[in-house]
């Protein structure tokens, strides 16, 4: 289980946090989190990488974080 499955899975089943822009709100921020983390990486570990492909690094990882919420993608 990764941690965005275990995010997930912890929202899911929380009696404190129901369904909704609560749920949405903690989501959104570890999505934001994991993309900062990635354009961290990029540019400590791929600096000769043009900007405009890290970008789509960056939209790319965020597809899949939409994906593994069931949300079907970036738009």
């Amino acid at each position: 289980m990764t941690a965005y499955d275990e995010l997930l899975f912890a929202v899911q089943m929380s009696p404190e946090v129901r369904p909704g822009p609560a749920a949405g709100a903690l989501i959104a921020d570890y999505r934001a989190e994991v993309l900062r983390e990635a354009r961290a990486y990029l540019e400590s570990r791929l600096p000769s990488v043009p900007v405009s492909r890290q970008a789509g690094v960056e939209h790319a990882i965020g597809a899949l974080l939409d994906l593994a919420a069931g949300g079907g993608g970036a738009g």
